[in-house]
């Protein structure tokens, strides 16, 4: 089977047996009871729809995720270097104290 496609699976209606398909091989009778299983086509399309909308749903949050990182490193390189020269310039007061409170 080729990688792309996904296998699905139904319900009988009639004795509740679980059928397996895919997109290219439709299931139109149980293989456990016989059973017709009406409009198959439509299942799979839907199902072939559900598939997309939750690939596509989690390619919007990896997106954003990927985003949020970004905002992140860009928010540390700008807040970072700050921080630094904060506590630099304490040290460098800290010290001015202690040398000009001894005299």
């Amino acid at each position: 089977m080729p990688s792309n496609q996904h296998v699905l699976s139904t319900k009988c209606p009639s004795c509740g047996g679980t059928i397996y398909f895919t997109s290219d091989k439709i299931a139109t009778h149980c293989s456990f009871c016989g059973s017709y299983l009406p409009e198959m086509q439509n299942y799979v399309n839907e199902s072939i729809k559900l598939n997309f909308e939750q690939k596509r749903h989690i390619m919007d949050m990896e997106a954003k995720d990927k985003e949020e990182r970004k905002q992140k490193r860009e928010y540390n390189a700008k807040i970072i270097p700050k921080i630094f020269a904060l506590v630099i310039g304490l040290i460098y007061f800290i010290f001015l104290f202690f040398v000009l409170s001894r005299h």
